[in-house]
């Protein structure tokens, strides 16, 4: 949420004298609002997560995980889709996953030219 709002570009500004006018829109970045988010790993940490962001009204939340809890998502409300199509079809990407070697280098730089370009 603190880069799709520009926060730390807007805290250096305001540090730095960039900071010349203000406008209603300047520095805004883009909301959750009617975006889609999508989450790898499905445990206790993306389960708060996606709490947290319901609130925000997100169009809608997708999860990839190796071993997908299927009631906890219908529970949350969220849907499975593979790893590509989360990349695909995400607007924001949260990896919630534990750091393992299985999954280092998971997030490489095919993994990037596979993301959707918001």
């Amino acid at each position: 949420m603190t880069t799709a709002r520009r926060i730390p570009e807007g805290i250096h500004q305001a540090k730095t004298g960039g900071w010349g006018t203000w406008s209603p829109f300047y520095m805004c970045g883009d909301g959750l609002r009617e975006s889609t988010i999508g989450i790898v790993g499905l445990g206790r940490v993306a389960t708060s997560v996606v709490r947290k962001l319901k609130p925000f009204l997100p169009e809608r939340i997708i999860f990839t995980d190796v071993k997908p809890d299927l009631h906890r998502a219908e529970e949350l409300g969220i849907h499975y889709v593979s790893f590509d199509h989360l990349l695909q079809e995400s607007d924001f990407v949260i990896l919630t996953c534990a750091a393992t070697k299985e999954n280092r280098g998971m997030m490489n730089k095919e993994a990037f030219a596979k993301m959707k370009k918001t």
